[in-house]
């Protein structure tokens, strides 16, 4: 009885080794490729397979005349007709409202990031809101500076401004293009009193306005 139950043993472990094999084989020869099939065809074959099981027995079909494989034949095919049509359908769901989704986690991001940095304004220095008062004051969102941003350096390193070259981009390192980043030009446009302008002139005479984020080299 021992090697009895050794061989049978033995044989359920080859016959699993081949049905693994088996399944290896099915996945190279792409017939995992069929879980990609739009869902009209999926659905045009698992409708066809469930109307032959609801004509089978008629004048027009009777399976049982093919042999006795025939009907569990079509009622697996209806089986896997149906769940690759329910999966090409949930596909094609997901994929027709990606947008949509991709659309509402860049808001709730952005939403975020506006919060974070209307609780971090109180922390701002008073230079780095001269310096966005002076942007909004003239609704300019873009700007050029020094390579390290001057005085705006910090306001960089908090990712309040960004840099806005391209590659390829001839720079002068004393004319790099800034950017306000879009979550704080909103803010600072609906909270000016926060962001006030206070310009800074050259010379006594009052016509020249410095850029509040110029370093002055001498």
């Amino acid at each position: 009885m021992a090697v009895s139950a050794i061989e049978t043993v033995e044989g359920r472990a080859l016959l699993l080794v081949a049905f693994a094999k088996t399944g290896i084989r099915l996945v190279d020869s792409g017939w995992i490729k069929a879980l990609e099939l739009p869902a009209k065809i999926t659905g045009g074959l698992f409708a066809a397979s469930v109307l032959i099981l609801l004509v089978d027995g008629s004048d027009a079909l009777n399976l049982h005349k093919l042999g006795s494989w025939a009907q569990p034949l079509v009622v697996v095919v209806v089986i896997l007709s149906g769940c690759l049509f329910a999966s090409s359908i949930i596909a094609e769901v997901w994929q027709a409202t990606e947008s949509y989704r991709l659309k509402r986690q860049s808001k709730a991001h952005h939403k975020k990031r506006v919060q974070e940095f209307i609780a971090d304004i109180p922390y701002l220095t008073e230079n780095e809101k001269v310096i966005l008062g002076y942007l909004r004051h003239y609704k300019q969102k873009r700007f050029t500076g020094a390579h390290d941003a001057g005085h705006a350096r910090t306001l960089l390193s908090r990712g309040y401004v960004r840099y806005i070259g391209v590659a390829g981009q001839a720079i002068d390192p004393r004319d790099v293009p800034f950017e306000v980043s879009s979550h704080v030009w909103e803010v600072v446009e609906a909270r000016p009193d926060d962001f006030p302008h206070r310009p800074k002139y050259s010379d006594k005479t009052k016509r020249v306005e410095v850029f509040p984020w110029r370093e002055r080299l001498f």
